[in-house]
């Protein structure tokens, strides 16, 4: 785990994370974050504590060029132009909404 420093695209607002961070980056390609982001939506979740409310973008921080994915998720929903490569955890649509509840459903 890591402290990370980041900032907005204009550099007006930076980011300091000071708690654990696990600096790999995951995947989703589920059609709400296909939609929100244009494509897949990558993020970095917050591990201080286990069940933080957010999660952070990769791109805020320069070191994301290094860091290699963590897990993907809905990958059979995933769109043609975005295939991920390398070794990490893959999850489909339903092997992910059986074992997380809270997902309503990638409609």
């Amino acid at each position: 785990m890591t402290k990370l420093k980041g900032r907005c695209l204009c550099g007006a607002v930076t980011v300091r994370v000071m708690d654990a961070h696990d600096p790999r980056p995951g995947a989703c390609h589920c059609r709400m974050c296909q939609r929100w982001s244009g494509g897949s939506h990558l993020w970095m979740r917050d591990t201080a504590p286990a069940d933080a409310p957010y999660d952070l973008m990769p791109g805020l921080f320069d070191a994301a060029l290094d860091w290699p994915l963590q897990s993907e998720i809905y990958v059979d929903r995933a769109m043609a132009s975005v295939p991920l490569s390398g070794e990490h955890r893959r999850a489909t649509r339903a092997e992910w909404e059986a074992g997380h509840s809270f997902v309503e459903g990638d409609a």
